[in-house]
Formats: C-alpha cells, structure tokens, sequence
C-alpha cells in the first residue's frame, strides 16, 4: 500500500520535470529580413539545421516588442513548405522587415509536446473541436499552449486562419477549440501542443474498454442516408492513450466497402469469432511513420479509428458511412513496399513508397451513420 501511494505522490513530480525541463527545447530570436520573406511576402523562413526536412517539429513563436510596440501585428502560424518551417501571417498581410519573433521548438514530439490533428470524430455539431488526449481528458486543471502548425504536404489546402479561444468542457471531459466567429473547425488543421504544467494527474488512467456487449447489426442501404460506394477511409492512431499526429485519407484496403478481416452484415450462427489480421497499406512518410514504427519495434498497445467517407445521394457532401474501431491493438508486421511506375507515352511514372503494417487485436467496433453499433471482443 506504501508503494502504491508513493507511487501516485511522485507521479506529478516526475512528469512536472519531464514537461519544464525537456532537454529537446531549443530557443532563439528570428528576425524577419528581406533574405527570409518568402511566400507572397506574408511569410519568413527559419533556417535552422533541426527544422530543415523535418515534418515533425513542435514549434511556437510569439512576438517580440520593439519599445512597446510589435512590429508584425498579425495572428501567426508555423507553415511546412519545400522541407522548411516558417513563420506565417494567418491573414495573408506582409510580414515586415525587422519584425522579431521568438521561437522556441523541439526537434522530436513526445508525450507532453507534440503535433495534434483534428480527426472528424474531433468534430462537434457545434463546429467545435475537441482534443482527445490521455493528459489533457478529464483534467481541467492541466496548463497548456497552443499554436497553429500547417503542412499542405498532408493537410493539402486544410488550416484554420481564424482566432480561436480554447475551453475545458466539462461534461464531455475535453478540451475544446472554437472559433472566435463561429466558422466550424475541420478535420486535418493541426496545433502544436506544449504541457506546462500537468494539473491532475491520476495514476490510475489507463485506456477505457467498452461492453463486450455484442448488439447484433445488418447493415444495408439506406437511401436517407449514404448509398454512393465509399471514396476514402481516414486512419487516426493512438498508442498508450497519446494521439499519433496527422490522418490519413489513402489508407488502402482489400475491398472497397470494407476492412480486411471484418466481415459486415453477420449475425448469429454466421458471425465467426476468429478475425483475419487487418493489413493497412498507407504513403510512406506520413507524420505517424515514425511513431508507428516504434509501436511495431515495442510492441506497444494501440487504439486504430478508421472513418469510412462517402457521398449523399441527395446532396453530394462527404460525410462518415461508417467507423471502425480497434481496441487492444498491435502491430504484428511492418514494412515498406515499392511500387514500380509504369511506362505510358514513353515515360515512366515515378516510383511509390507504401507502408505496410497488419493490425491484430483484441477488440473490433462497427458504427453506422445512424449510430448503430455492432462489436466484439476476441477471447
């Protein structure tokens, strides 16, 4: 009992030190010149060694006051382009010569400073977004910055140039991101997130479990609903509770419809308790590569979402068709395949890299668009 409460003591401590004393934390001032004013001149470049071809950086950057007054008046962001970071005005006005900004950053993400990606389970009615992360979820008390980060190379032409103000909800226990003018939050835009200070920790967090209820579901057309064949599947990770960073929308799969090794629509006598291991192929290089592959190397447990995206026959807007859900999950295979290209007219299209990894797990959930829910546990 001793060692249990010692335990729940030192806890805090510990992770207090490992957020203020990251020896990841590198510092410096930037000044904006004519040499680093890029883009449309609405944005300057940071040429530091760690930042140059690294995706993955956690940056944050605030102005400097020049005798009271700040040089560069403008909402500002972290912009991935041509392999380099820079520093970017959200509302497109021209970043001025002599502006100074400091710039603190950490080359590697890790537990308490990292990358986070609205995924569209994020997404509220509201057009809020939540931050679904095992330090910050139920924890109100817990100190945190932001800053908005954009990599068109994954989010394409997806950010958020709005002022937002940030929130605990304390009924779905999140932190939640809203925009000042009330324009809805999309999935893909990203933050940069920084832990301060931990505020309640409990040691006895662990990922939830849900019922090993099973709710038995036929699933088949609805035309109120999303009958057009499924145009993308979006896949957002999490491994021990911590959220990997960036989606994905060219996750693979056997069939158009469905995941390898989950079979839709069986009930009964037909539903088999024996899954096949999932095989997911997705773009080499993608912000989770690095993290995934760790999973695999530790053998770590890990949570998969993928969201199903279709059409409406009425309207023609994306929405979710249906999610898959994976609990108690590792990865039992990775590796990387090299697509050749192919000659046309004479010329041979570049060379892909894929990814490829097989999932098994302990736990699958299937959810509708109408929000039924079929799931199982594996004994």
């Amino acid at each position: 009992m001793k060692q249990s409460v010692l335990h729940i003591l030192l806890l805090p401590a510990y992770f207090l030190l490992m957020c203020l004393n990251s020896p990841a934390q590198q510092k410096f001032m930037h000044t904006a010149s004519k040499e680093n004013i890029s883009c449309n001149y609405d944005c300057t470049l940071l040429d530091m060694p760690d930042l140059t071809n690294n995706p993955a950086a956690v940056i944050f950057v605030t102005p400097v006051l020049d005798k009271g007054i700040i040089q560069n008046p403008h909402p500002i962001g972290a912009y991935y382009f041509k392999s380099q970071w820079h520093i970017f005005n959200l509302d497109n006005k021209p970043v001025p010569a002599g502006a100074r900004f400091n710039v603190e950053y950490y080359p590697n993400a890790d537990e308490t400073h990292f990358q986070y990606s609205f995924s569209r389970a994020d997404i509220q009615a509201d057009g809020s977004a939540f931050i679904d992360n095992w330090h910050l979820n139920n924890n109100p008390t817990v100190r945190f910055t932001s800053f908005l980060s954009w990599n068109p190379a994954t989010q394409g032409a997806v950010t958020n140039r709005e002022e937002t103000t940030v929130q605990y909800n304390p009924a779905a226990g999140k932190w939640q991101v809203s925009n000042t003018n009330n324009k809805p939050m999309v999935a893909r835009v990203t933050y940069n997130i920084a832990i301060t200070w931990p505020g309640r920790v409990n040691a006895q967090i662990i990922t939830p479990r849900t019922s090993t209820v099973i709710n038995e579901l036929t699933v088949a057309p609805n035309s109120n609903q999303l009958q057009n064949p499924v145009t993308g599947i979006f896949m957002t990770a999490w491994v021990e509770g911590v959220k990997l960073p960036g989606e994905n929308s060219s996750v693979s799969h056997a069939e158009q419809t469905e995941l390898t090794g989950f079979v839709m629509g069986a009930s009964g006598a037909d539903r088999k308790n024996n899954y096949e291991t999932i095989t997911i192929r997705f773009r080499s290089g993608i912000p989770a590569t690095i993290q995934l592959l760790n999973a695999f190397i530790r053998k770590r447990s890990m949570v998969f979402l993928f969201d199903a995206i279709s059409s409406r026959i009425t309207t023609g807007q994306e929405a979710i068709s249906y999610t898959i859900k994976l609990t108690d999950a590792s990865i039992s295979s990775y590796k990387q395949v090299i697509q050749s290209g192919e000659y046309s007219a004479g010329n041979r299209t570049p060379f892909t890299a894929y990814d490829e990894i097989k999932i098994l797990f302990k736990k699958i959930e299937y959810k509708n668009s109408a929000g039924e829910v079929a799931e199982e546990e594996i004994k």
